[in-house]
């Protein structure tokens, strides 16, 4: 029913956002008619839930990747310090 993402897919054209974060997402042309009150809340929620975990998954992906780099760099200078 829904996509997040940076931009539209087949079938998702409809730009939204939520109401609480502002998360963008895109919908189908038939949306409106099958989500609207409790429902629609309840979706949002899993949309912003998705997204916080997206971010999150990036963040630590990031932190990884410095932290490799931070280690790698240090067992270098390690090494041309020792010859």
């Amino acid at each position: 029913p829904w996509f997040l993402c940076s931009h539209r897919s087949i079938g998702h054209v409809i730009s939204r956002e939520t109401e609480n974060l502002q998360v963008p997402y895109y919908v189908d042309k038939n949306f409106e008619k099958n989500y609207q009150g409790a429902e629609l809340q309840e979706l949002e929620k899993t949309v912003e839930k998705d997204y916080i975990d997206y971010i999150q998954t990036s963040c630590w992906k990031e932190k990884q990747q410095n932290e490799f780099e931070i280690m790698f760099f240090t067992i270098g200078k390690s090494f041309r310090d020792k010859t």
